[in-house]
């Protein structure tokens, strides 16, 4: 075995060598949340072009401090928690865990002003704020309701004013430090991005993949659309194939920032890049120049009168009652008939509902939390229309199997 010290090797003057634009900088795996995970070749320029389109976007500095919450090995983080604060000259703390009590500490003990994170933390943040305003005081609770309609309605008008308003709010979570989230990985309900935004921070929801270095659009702090995942970067195209009716097709990109292909696959590289774009294999629109998601090609369900189903919108309407940890909507074949009925794995909020739904003995009780579930399913299912129904679902305590970066693994659903 050969062993060096970093004082010997810095003084064996080693020739330098610069990077190439095209040669590959880094190998990062994709999640495989429908299959097996793909060996994405990164260049210097796909990071540098993306590094340059992020910064111009979502403009950081050097007095910014990051919490860095997800592994370097995604990504998302790789770049937007890392790469990043590098390139501003920010600092980056990195969170002791994923558990929502000690990032709380982390971002209030280290004064953080700017974090990256998936949706989930986000949902759990949301709910734990909904639960401390849902045990306030009556006149608390009013107090709370008036500013949030008037901060909504000055919102609309181009005024923000949430950040003076509910300082005080913030500050007690230990969260005033916070300029700004930023949420990618996954669909988020609009109605958190919505809370967020009208309370004082700036709630940036993104899209990307790694494939794309990862960011291909983001909202600017002065252009929010709740519910769009904003305009492409600048240094980013972006157009539908094969749009339907309501411009709703396949989104496709081309940019500096997209990948030369999978490393040793040429099959899966030929159908992710054809013609100049990278095929995404997920389903949206432009409007106005944000782009929204609709879902994914996989995921697409087919109802048995031939009209398509999006489980993410179903999934979204789901989670907003507060009740429900996690969902994955999917499609299963009827027997004996054309198209899929649309199904349902639920895990419920056992925190949340923990007071409400206990037995004698102080366990949860499942009957009381399949009935509440039940009625909450129900109600999604009066609001929608009747193709889209959940016909059944199913109830589980433990949470949904994730891939490493964090997302629900859907393949063995």
């Amino acid at each position: 075995m050969v062993s060096h010290s970093w004082t010997r090797l810095l003084k064996m003057n080693s020739k330098q060598i610069s990077p190439v634009d095209n040669e590959i900088a880094v190998i990062i795996y994709t999640s495989g949340t429908t299959g097996a995970p793909k060996t994405v070749e990164l260049t210097h320029k796909n990071l540098l072009a993306n590094l340059d389109g992020i910064g111009r976007s979502l403009r950081f500095g050097k007095n910014d401090v990051f919490l860095s919450v997800l592994p370097l090995y995604h990504t998302f983080e790789a770049t937007c928690g890392f790469l990043t604060p590098l390139m501003c000259g920010a600092s980056i703390v990195y969170a002791r865990s994923f558990k929502s009590k000690e990032i709380l500490e982390d971002i209030s003990r280290n004064r953080i002003t700017v974090m990256c994170g998936m949706p989930l933390l986000y949902e759990k943040m949301f709910h734990s704020f909904q639960r401390k305003i849902a045990s306030a005081s009556f006149l608390r609770i009013i107090l709370f309701k008036s500013m949030y309609t008037l901060s909504s309605i000055l919102w609309k008008c181009g005024i923000k004013v949430g950040r003076k308003l509910f300082n005080s709010i913030r500050k007690k979570f230990g969260m005033d430090s916070i300029r700004m989230f930023v949420s990618g990985g996954a669909a988020i309900p609009p109605s958190i991005v919505r809370f967020f935004n009208l309370i004082g921070f700036y709630f940036m929801q993104g899209y990307g993949m790694t494939e794309t270095s990862p960011v291909i659009s983001v909202n600017r702090p002065d252009s929010i659309k709740f519910g769009s995942v904003g305009p492409p970067l600048d240094n980013v195209d972006v157009r539908i194939n094969s749009p339907d009716l309501k411009g709703i097709g396949e989104i496709l990109v081309r940019g500096d920032n997209v990948t030369p292909g999978y490393r040793d696959n040429p099959g899966a590289t030929s159908e992710l890049l054809q013609d100049g774009w990278l095929y995404t294999g997920d389903i949206g629109c432009l409007k106005d120049g944000h782009l929204w998601i609709t879902g994914r090609c996989k995921s697409l369900i087919v109802s048995t009168s031939g009209k398509n189903i999006y489980p993410e919108e179903l999934e979204e309407k789901l989670v907003e009652y507060g009740i429900i940890l996690e969902v994955v909507v999917f499609g299963r074949k009827k027997q004996g008939k054309q198209g899929e009925e649309v199904r349902a794995v639920i895990v419920p909020d056992l925190e949340v509902m923990s007071s409400d739904c206990q037995s004698k003995l102080g366990q949860p009780d499942e009957d009381k939390i399949r009935q509440t579930v039940s009625e909450v399913v129900a109600d999604v299912n009066s609001r929608i229309a009747a193709y889209k129904r959940i016909s059944a679902f199913e109830m589980q305590f433990e949470e949904l199997e994730k891939t490493s970066t964090q997302k629900n693994q859907t393949i063995h659903i």
